[in-house]
């Protein structure tokens, strides 16, 4: 009787021993001589073969494999109290890894890429004030975007809560720049444009005078299978439709001083297209020789820069626009989107190109 109490007492003893190793390991992965490695805090390892009682394996598990799978291959390095298991190959980005010691204290991770997260960093246009039949919006990442499932992590809410039924026209494939990092987003222009049945039977997908959200869900992922991991929002009221066209003879042009890299400038008056009028304006030689340099949008996408590579010379130059330069509403510079004729207008002859003249003297 006495031998099985002292027996009993012993199994007690290491039950609750166990329990206490159990609650002091503690593992994470640091940095150790250039390369991460695991290590294992918090355990006595005396008397122990460390090599026999800590394990690595690929993949995410709560049980000890057995011999159906291969720990892999390091070394292990002992600091007091402290573990150190060193892979003999480094871990590799984004795999997931479980280890375990005296097959029974688990531990799952995952190494992080190297690669920073991918980040909304523009939606245009910038303003905050937009006209009830705003055509586009342009959403611009740090880097490639997955393809297929955008719509899925957008949503337009009203200020009062409501969510916007199928604002966006789901185009399929979804209108991604070659280098997957600019989506377009189109409002359906059957309700934008007036006298069409979806404009006379939904309404307008904005209405003048509110104010509107526009939601990027989180969990949306780029092309490499990672998570944006954020909600980036974008807030607008919304003002009166706008159905005139851009006017070129309304435009204010800033020129710079011969021998400088000083920009020409012009002020449109108006928000514009961003991604129309990064691509639609260039700058001439007289002989039509295209000036190399940088466009830069100010202003809401109302003022812009021409940056050139080389100082400019006391020349004679030209901008040419191209015609299909828009404003927010899609009104270009030969029509408007929302094209109404009545009374005695009269219907512009179209061109494919304005352009404006302008001659740089020496600076003094």
């Amino acid at each position: 009787m006495h031998r099985l109490i002292v027996i009993l007492v012993l199994l007690q003893f290491t039950f609750i021993t166990s329990v206490l190793v159990a609650q002091q390991v503690s593992w994470q992965v640091v940095d150790h001589a250039g390369s991460q490695v695991l290590q294992l805090d918090g355990i006595d390892h005396a008397g122990t073969m460390a090599s026999d009682a800590l394990d690595v394996f690929v993949g995410a598990t709560q049980e000890w494999p057995g011999a159906s799978k291969s720990s892999i291959l390091g070394k292990l390095i002992e600091q007091k109290s402290t573990l150190l298991f060193q892979p003999t190959f480094p871990f590799r980005k984004e795999v997931t890894y479980t280890a375990f010691w005296n097959r029974q204290h688990a531990f799952t991770f995952t190494i992080a890429s190297s690669a920073p997260a991918t980040e909304l960093l523009a939606i245009y246009p910038t303003a905050t004030s937009l006209p009830a039949n705003l055509l586009k919006l342009y959403l611009h990442f740090s880097a490639p975007m997955g393809e297929g499932r955008a719509y899925e992590h957008l949503t337009l809410v009203h200020s009062a809560g409501d969510t916007i039924h199928q604002p966006f026209v789901p185009l399929e494939p979804e209108l991604w720049s070659a280098d997957r990092k600019r989506l377009t987003l189109w409002l359906d222009p059957g309700r934008v444009k007036r006298g069409l049945l979806s404009h006379e039977t939904h309404g307008v997908v904005i209405e003048p005078g509110q104010a509107y959200s526009l939601l990027i869900h989180p969990d949306w992922k780029d092309a490499t299978g990672k998570k944006l991991g954020t909600t980036y929002q974008k807030s607008f009221q919304v003002v009166a439709p706008d159905y005139e066209k851009p006017q070129v003879s309304t435009w204010t042009f800033h020129l710079p001083r011969a021998g400088t890299l000083e920009p020409v400038s012009i002020d449109f008056g108006e928000s514009l297209d961003q991604a129309l009028a990064s691509r639609t304006l260039s700058v001439l030689l007289d002989s039509g020789a295209q000036i190399v340099g940088q466009i830069v949008l100010e202003k809401e996408e109302s003022v812009w820069h021409f940056y050139p590579e080389e100082p400019w010379k006391a020349e004679d130059y030209s901008i040419r626009v191209d015609s299909n330069l828009e404003d927010l509403a899609g009104n270009n510079l030969n029509r408007p989107f929302d094209l109404e004729m009545s009374g005695d207008k009269k219907r512009q002859v179209p061109q494919d190109f304005y352009t404006v003249h302008f001659h740089l003297e020496t600076a003094e």
